[in-house]
């Protein structure tokens, strides 16, 4: 059975999020393949009668011939190939797998959140999984092959094949623009989040270091009292007079500014 591109259902994923198979809730059959007597039926009861009888008229039988040239010039490598879409959304984890690859091997030096190449569709072929990439610059496509497996994960192939001449892009992306450049403003602002919580810490660990150094120097400074004559009064020194402690006491209003 071949179906309408527009499945309707979802993937199942194990519990590390990998998915293990598509459930399909609803399709449209475009196409049934029968295959020969002595071949297993794919579901229990399936079968074709000997009372059921085709006709060709001439329009199916041109339809077909077409179908037929199609077909060889792809399997010449000479048609436009077909591959099945990976049922893949934004942000899951295979999707982030392969996005975080790109952005650690193939970083955008003026953005370090988006990579110099965006993901252009994730498909199947031949049981091998593989994603198509798209060179922001240079507008060209190429393949980055991959496996995923609970032992393993997501492992990437180590080399990307250019596949600008066979690939032809669908009319509709599999992954939008506008949500892929959520995603990374999603990590911007994550990661700003994690630096200005960390700057703030580092501030009050330096306040807390303060602190503890004003409250021991309070402690522990003695007054000191110079010699004077018997008939004088004696002398003592006055933090609020010292110019270091002075300037201590503004760099410690800075630190709570």
């Amino acid at each position: 059975m071949e179906l309408h591109k527009n499945v309707q259902g979802s993937w199942t994923k194990d519990n590390k999020g990998v998915p293990q198979f598509f459930i399909i809730n609803e399709a449209i059959i475009e196409n049934l393949c029968i295959l020969g007597r002595d071949v297993e039926p794919c579901f229990e009861g399936a079968q074709i009668t000997p009372a059921t009888q085709f006709t060709l008229d001439d329009s199916f039988k041109n339809e077909l011939y077409s179908l037929m040239e199609q077909m060889k010039k792809i399997l010449d490598k000479g048609g436009t190939p077909v591959f099945t879409t990976y049922a893949v959304e934004i942000g899951d984890s295979l999707w982030s797998a392969i996005y975080d690859y790109l952005l650690r091997e193939y970083p955008d030096p003026a953005d370090k959140w988006c990579s110099l190449y965006r993901i252009d569709g994730i498909f199947e072929e031949n049981n091998q999984k593989f994603a198509v990439l798209q060179d922001v610059s240079t507008l060209k496509y190429y393949r980055l092959d991959f496996s995923v497996d609970e032992a393993n994960g997501f492992v990437p192939s180590t080399e990307l094949v250019e596949v600008t001449a066979t690939y032809t892009p669908a009319e509709q992306p599999q992954f939008p623009e506008e949500a892929v450049e959520q995603y990374a403003a999603s990590l911007r602002e994550a990661a700003e989040e994690t630096v200005e919580e960390e700057a703030a810490e580092e501030v009050a660990e330096e306040v807390e270091e303060a602190e503890v150094v004003e409250e021991s120097e309070a402690v522990e400074e003695p007054v000191v009292e110079e010699p004077v004559a018997e008939e004088s009064e004696a002398v003592a020194y006055v933090l609020t007079e010292i110019p270091e402690y002075v300037e201590l006491q503004k760099q410690y209003a800075l630190l709570q500014e």
